[in-house]
């Protein structure tokens, strides 16, 4: 509905899809390599919990600063905007 806040979408696998939603959340359950599907102009807020496990985001994202680095059990908070075939991305994590 118009005006109402967008709810947070909690993804249970790594494959991110924007279709469910431009805010989502991922913990980690294992080792993993997280995939994003987003149209052209969508933008993504995507909290991720590596917990104790290695997690990589996609290769072809061009970052704002440094590509992340995951920090066991902190919360990590991305920013994913998709123009045309490029992807930008942002990111910090939890002190």
């Amino acid at each position: 509905n118009a005006g109402e806040p967008e709810l947070w979408h909690t993804a249970t696998a790594s494959s991110i899809n924007f279709a469910d939603g431009g805010k989502q959340t991922f913990t980690a359950t294992g080792n993993d390599a997280i995939t994003l599907t987003m149209s052209d102009g969508s933008d993504l807020t995507l909290i991720v919990n590596p917990a104790t496990f290695t997690v990589t985001m996609p290769s072809g994202i061009k970052w704002f600063g440094s590509a992340p680095i995951f920090t066991a059990s902190k919360l990590h908070t991305f920013v994913i905007s998709r123009n045309g075939a490029d992807y930008y991305g942002y990111w910090t994590v939890q002190v």
